[in-house]
């Protein structure tokens, strides 16, 4: 019997980061593939991306947006549209998200599409989203039968991979 993948989703802020060179998100893409673990990026994430693309007024910002939608396919990172079912499922769980903590459309839809992708790790450079509590999403997916998930910012990812990986040596 085969293991089922196991993947890692990213956010738009983690793929920005990333395509400036931030060290915590280009440690976090090498230990994913070391934990044989799948990178998704889930369908908002792109799409968040190109809305910075064709809509920021700061430069700098914007920049960043088009480097990373330029490297996307550079990096080989899983990009999977949901079908139309998972839509439907990711829009009735950002609402549900969106409602209990009082969230942007645009963060819940994120967590959403997380959950349907069965993710096992969420990596964000989202403030907003790094300090909701797990536990109160753990309680709303368990709730709609969607799958939980860690969050983690990419130095706090990097570091805890570290130190499992360096135990085993």
């Amino acid at each position: 019997m085969g293991r089922v993948p196991r993947f890692v989703s990213v956010d738009a802020p983690f793929l920005i980061s990333l395509a400036k060179g931030d060290p915590a998100c280009e440690s976090s893409v090498d230990l994913v593939s070391r934990f044989r673990l799948f990178i998704v990026v889930p369908e908002c994430a792109v799409k968040t991306i190109l809305d910075i693309c064709d809509n920021e007024t700061n430069q700098a910002v914007k920049q960043a947006a088009e480097k990373a939608r330029s490297l996307l396919p550079v990096w080989g990172f899983l990009q999977d549209g949901l079908t139309d079912v998972e839509d439907v499922i990711a829009e009735g769980a950002a609402k549900l998200i969106e409602e209990q903590l009082g969230v942007t459309k645009a963060i819940s839809r994120i967590l959403a599409e997380v959950s349907v992708h069965k993710s096992v790790l969420f990596l964000s450079d989202d403030p907003a989203i790094i300090d909701i509590d797990s536990k109160i999403l753990d309680v709303i997916f368990l709730d709609r039968d969607l799958s939980g998930y860690v969050t983690l910012d990419p130095s706090s990812f990097a570091e805890v991979a570290t130190k499992i990986m360096t135990r085993g040596a």
